[in-house]
């Protein structure tokens, strides 16, 4: 939940906690982008933006902590423009009242969510933004996504690259330490043709889902599966990939102490920037070693396809991975 001195007084916030539950609310954030025209605008304080926001930020934290622990309600630091890391060090007072620090990690052009590039790789944010601000604190992305506002030069991607781009978006992340990324946004907000704001939805303006809205849904459904699914019968032991076929990567995620699901991704790029257009990835097979034996199905996300038919039992297989991130689970033996 978002906080902020135009909007609530500490009295409003501790009363509207109550109300909501905290069980409802995975953190508190400070001020967004307090360095923002709009920020300035309202408090009038131009050139003290920075003050306000630190000040505030003590004020929730001193608050906040007399009445919730850090375990029960954590609390996020303030965010600056994604584009201004200097902005960023001037509210570093405000580093010894949040538990996380929040950052808005989006790509500046168009980039592949993998991209070493500055002012739009992951690294960058963490070595300009949080490492700065508070080192070694756990961080969170607050604000990341893809906007589909697309044109040759532009910093939008078409529907099927952010169908590609955003799943592995949350498993880049979640690899690198990311304690949470949330998406920005769920729903377009509005349907002018010429403005990138209203193009970051994963849902349309007309409510009609785009592709990545059934990436991301096949992601949080499968993760959810294993997390419900109780007891994990379908061990296959260690998983591995015999040799990083282009870069490929993998993650293995377990419920309890066995591999339960496992997701595969190259980290290529599919959208050209330059051209406005969309680039065909040929899908590569990766091939998966187990150290037991199990039946594996997988799904590649964003494609629209569904889970593939139960193969007989193995410890080795192949999956064609292109643009894609690829899941894949083990199906019983018995």
């Amino acid at each position: 939940m978002l906080v902020s001195p135009t909007t609530n007084s500490i009295n409003d916030l501790l009363d509207y906690i109550k109300i909501l539950g905290i069980d409802r609310l995975s953190a508190i954030e400070g001020q967004n982008e307090g360095d923002s025209d709009w920020f300035m605008s309202q408090t009038g304080q131009a050139g003290s933006w920075d003050k306000i926001v630190i000040d505030y930020q003590r004020a929730v934290y001193t608050a906040l902590r007399a009445e919730y622990s850090a375990a029960q309600l954590p609390i996020l630091s303030p965010t600056a423009l994604d584009y201004k890391p200097e902005d960023f060090r001037k509210i570093r007072g405000a580093a010894e009242f949040c538990d996380l620090v929040a950052i808005h990690s989006y790509v500046q052009q168009a980039q592949e969510p993998e991209t070493a590039d500055r002012m739009a790789g992951l690294a960058w944010y963490l070595n300009e933004f949080a490492n700065p601000f508070k080192p070694d604190a756990p961080v969170m992305a607050t604000e990341t996504g893809y906007h589909n506002l697309t044109h040759p030069k532009g910093t939008g991607v078409s529907e099927k690259a952010a169908a590609a781009y955003i799943p592995r978006l949350l498993l880049h992340n979640f690899t690198a330490g990311i304690r949470r990324t949330f998406l920005y946004q769920l729903l377009d907000g509005g349907a002018d043709a010429a403005d990138a704001e209203h193009h970051y939805g994963l849902v349309r303006h007309d409510d009609t889902p785009k592709p990545a809205f059934d990436a991301v849904s096949t992601l949080v459904a499968s993760f959810t599966s294993i997390q419900t699914s109780g007891s994990n019968r379908h061990d296959p032991g260690s998983v591995s990939l015999v040799t990083p076929t282009s870069g490929a990567r993998i993650a293995c995620f377990s419920n309890g102490d066995s591999c339960s699901i496992v997701a595969v991704w190259r980290p290529v790029r599919c959208w050209d920037a330059a051209s406005g257009t969309d680039i065909d990835v040929k899908p590569l097979r990766v091939r998966i070693v187990t150290t037991k034996p199990s039946r594996p199905t997988w799904i590649e996300l964003g494609s629209g396809q569904t889970w593939s038919e139960s193969v007989r039992a193995r410890t080795a297989f192949e999956v064609p991975v292109g643009a894609n991130a690829v899941l894949i689970r083990f199906e019983d033996i018995d």
